[in-house]
């Protein structure tokens, strides 16, 4: 019996995921935040309190410039996260783990 698209694409996802695990390509930190996705969006919905928005990110960063801020996040491989097709940001981990590596990076005391 054939798989639908739907799940061939989640089966390939999954593969992959884990193939990246199996070859230490990923940080928990990664696997966690996709886990916590997977879970939300199968859910249906989120909790406000894990995504923080351009704003609170840029404060967070101490950045002035949503540009910048936006850039720093792609770099560093991060993107804005959609739920039922409504971006709801970032999540906090992500970007308070941002912070906490750039401070180390530059040998800031941490806050």
């Amino acid at each position: 019996m054939a798989k639908s698209e739907l799940l061939t694409l989640v089966r390939s996802t999954l593969l992959r995921w884990i193939s990246q695990i199996d070859n230490d390509e990923c940080n928990e930190d990664y696997v966690a935040s996709i886990v916590k996705k997977i879970d939300l969006e199968g859910k249906g919905g989120y909790d406000d309190r894990s995504f923080v928005t351009y704003d609170e990110g840029m404060r967070i960063l101490n950045i002035h410039s949503r540009e910048k801020f936006v850039r720093i996040m792609r770099q560093n491989g991060y993107s804005s996260h959609k739920i039922n097709n409504r971006t709801v940001g970032y999540f906090h981990s992500e970007v308070e783990g941002l912070a906490h590596r750039l401070k180390q990076s530059s040998n800031l005391p941490p806050a």
